[in-house]
């Protein structure tokens, strides 16, 4: 009846894979969703009231088998079964077809890996350039291909980890199936608290066993990081962490540029969790946009900007160009922006 305001009810907390259930007090102008009403976990709740604010907030204990089962064993020991025995094939599938195929890609910084027979299968093409860098830095030559075009977030994980282990390809290959088992396991913790039990186990071993998971595995590249860091990001906004999901934004932006979808995916979700976008207006931006539901902590997602923002800094402090990670990818034979970023022409071809 009438016009109804918007308003954000919280409903995080120690238990936020549980149901939400809230419910409007009699003077408040009758029930806004129904006590009974499950809401999606982990997303809040948002209730339309005409009259007062929206009241008892609670949490209901959710039946066995259905969607937002606390189970956090359950979910760490499915997922890491999983990856343990994609992993252990390809190990198996690795060590033999390097022994039988001696192909080196052409114009790749080498790596020497000890254990090479073994090893040699996870540390090809791009590889070399993650251990050039984690190694020896940055460095640029005009109208070259350069180490300038990898963003620094997974390398300089590896480099710390090289010196834990003494050996950079290693310490690659360790850094990689550590970021891809915790993946899975915040992945199919996310599906299980909103997807049947089997709907979830679909879900994780569509994951598993894409055959682009590859590099979830022991790939010496930055796709488990960064696969990681998105993850964390929005699992940790919906749970309303918003310092984590800054963190762990900016951890991705420095990791891949498609790591600012991850930030632009935060302010988005800030908007629409404060219904910061009114539907009607007029044509000035003040009509249609109200700051005022905004709040203060809600500016720690624009800290996942932070880890691109970092990088172009240092480009152009050390290179002379913030853009400079743009445009040595001609040198890859490949034009730069975002018709190369968002990987179009690779798209269009399946």
């Amino acid at each position: 009846r009438g016009a109804y305001s918007i308003r954000h009810v919280s409903a995080w907390g120690r238990e936020s894979d549980a149901s939400a259930v809230v419910r409007a007090g009699a003077d408040a102008g009758g029930a806004v969703v129904p006590a009974d009403a499950p809401v999606t976990p982990g997303a809040g709740v948002v209730a339309a009231a005409r009259y007062g604010p929206v009241a008892d907030v609670r949490m209901a204990d959710p039946s066995p088998g259905k969607p937002g089962v606390r189970d956090p064993a359950g979910v760490w020991a499915r997922a890491l079964a999983v990856y343990g025995v994609v992993l252990a094939v390809l190990l198996v599938v690795s060590w033999q077809v390097v022994a039988r195929y001696t192909e080196h890609a052409p114009g790749v910084p080498p790596v020497e890996v000890s254990g090479r027979w073994f090893w040699d299968g996870w540390v090809r093409y791009d590889a070399g350039w993650y251990t050039l860098i984690a190694d020896s830095g940055y460095s640029y030559r005009t109208g070259q291909q350069s180490s300038v075009a990898f963003f620094p977030g997974y390398p300089t994980v590896v480099r710390a980890v090289s010196g834990v282990v003494g050996n950079t390809p290693l310490a690659g290959i360790l850094v990689t199936i550590a970021c891809g088992a915790a993946a899975l396991v915040v992945y199919h913790g996310w599906c299980r608290a909103r997807l049947a039990p089997q709907a979830a186990w679909a879900a994780l071993l569509c994951l598993a066993l894409y055959p682009y998971a590859f590099y979830l595995y022991g790939a010496v590249y930055a796709e488990a990081l960064f696969l990681l860091c998105a993850l964390v990001a929005f699992t940790a906004f919906e749970r309303d962490h918003l310092v984590l999901a800054g963190l762990a934004g900016a951890a991705a932006s420095a990791t891949r540029l498609v790591g600012l979808a991850v930030a632009l995916g935060l302010v988005v979700g800030v908007a629409e969790r404060r219904g910061l976008l009114r539907g009607a207006g007029g044509w000035r931006w003040r009509d249609r946009v109200d700051l005022s539901v905004v709040r203060r902590r809600d500016a720690w997602v624009l800290v996942a900007f932070a880890g691109l923002a970092a990088w172009a800094v240092f480009l152009w402090h050390r290179f002379g160009d913030p853009m400079l990670f743009s445009r040595v990818q001609e040198a890859w034979g490949q034009g730069s922006g975002p018709h190369t970023w968002l990987k179009r022409d690779f798209l269009a071809s399946v």
